[in-house]
């Protein structure tokens, strides 16, 4: 937790509730408490999050900063402002800025977080200007999995890879996947595997 410089008193009292299990390594120099604000596992991390008061986010307000990204690790930040839903004082509740940094590994269905730091701090006067100003963006649709638990553009990545490359969808799945659903590099391993004639006969019975 933060506060800007000139922060207005109420912003400063506004934060408690977000304080009381913060792990700033700053202030919180015994080693038992820096392990006990210390969350693992999915259900400790939902448990503490359901905790906090609820809030409303400025969709608007968001930046993606994507700072590693390699085949086997994914680290990004998402920073913003919000809003609690309900004041505590009755009037207007105060607007907050967050950050937060995820560590994120391949997982089956997508990605899977293996660390989230989070950072609150009272907004400045521009992020508090700025904030709530202009409708939320319309969300596009996600990918729904198929039966085959293949979202949508997997499965029409896999019927046009078997129909370029001549095998069976089966094994263009099995060559997409080995390749992190990389199409080009799909592509070039198998064609380099057929040059050497390392493809079985079977990959392209249909």
């Amino acid at each position: 937790m933060s506060y800007p410089p000139g922060a207005p008193h109420y912003h400063r009292k506004s934060l408690q509730d977000f304080c009381r299990d913060s792990r700033n390594l700053l202030f919180v120099n015994d080693l038992s408490q820096r392990v006990k604000f210390l969350k693992h596992s999915r259900l400790n991390v939902v448990a503490f999050l359901n905790e906090l008061p609820h809030t409303q986010h400025d969709p608007n307000s968001f930046v993606i900063d994507v700072g590693v990204a390699m085949n086997s690790l994914i680290c990004f930040t998402v920073s913003g402002v919000f809003r609690e839903v309900v004041s505590k004082s009755g009037g207007n509740p105060p607007i907050r800025a967050f950050s937060r940094v995820f560590t994120a590994v391949p997982a089956p269905q997508g990605l899977c977080i293996v660390n989230d730091m989070m950072t609150i701090s009272a907004a400045t006067p521009a992020q508090e200007k700025a904030a709530f100003t202009s409708p939320a963006p319309t969300p596009s649709p996600s990918p729904v999995p198929g039966p085959s638990g293949l979202s949508e553009p997997q499965q029409q990545m896999i019927k046009m890879f078997a129909e370029q490359s001549g095998m069976n969808e089966e094994w263009s799945q099995s060559c997409l996947e080995q390749n992190g659903w990389e199409y080009n590099k799909s592509a070039q391993v198998f064609t380099e595997l057929k040059a050497q004639n390392k493809i079985p006969p079977e990959a392209f019975l249909k």
